[in-house]
């Protein structure tokens, strides 16, 4: 259900797996998700991969997102890599040995949200006063103020074209310097 919320977009492939490690007669579980989006006719691609681990007996959760985006066009490439470790956190303990179904749909419930809170508080966010502030920081340091020549572009097509024109109907050789 939560991966049919979040990932169903089209062109979106999604995938998750839950695993159950058992250390010291102490369950652990490890949630994953992976999407990925590659629309190479729009010249962009990306991915989000999950990883969260709980604890059921002491409540503990933790884990981390990374995601990447690319975008390209004519030989131009961006690519943006986050990584981002979420801080430990605890939810209602559980035991699965002695809950009842709707006591372990109800503790699932808890545990997906608290992955969309993070996903939400300390992925999303901050993600989007990135890409606001972007054009203004990142993308700036970037540009040239001044081309190579120290000369402002003239943008003025109309003037690149009466240059040309001049220059094709006289004898070039009487323009060299």
């Amino acid at each position: 259900n939560y991966l049919a919320q979040k990932f169903s977009s089209p062109g979106v492939r999604a995938a998750h797996a839950v695993n159950v490690t058992t250390a010291n007669d102490t369950p652990t579980f490890t949630i994953a998700t992976y999407a990925e989006r590659i629309d190479l006719h729009n010249h962009h691609a990306g991915s989000w991969k999950g990883c969260y681990t709980i604890c059921p007996s002491s409540g503990e959760m933790g884990g981390n997102i990374s995601v990447c985006a690319h975008t390209f066009e004519n030989g131009g490439n961006v690519q943006l890599h986050s990584d981002i470790s979420l801080e430990a956190t605890k939810v209602e303990t559980y035991s699965p040995s002695d809950g009842d179904d709707e006591e372990q749909l109800d503790w699932a419930k808890r545990v997906t949200s608290q992955i969309e809170c993070w996903e939400e508080e300390n992925l999303m966010k901050n993600l989007s006063s990135m890409y606001e502030s972007m054009g203004n920081t990142y993308l700036k340091s970037l540009r040239r103020v001044m081309p190579i020549t120290r000369t402002k572009m003239e943008w003025n097509v109309m003037a690149h074209r009466v240059v040309q024109t001049l220059g094709e109907g006289h004898d070039k050789d009487k323009f060299k310097h």
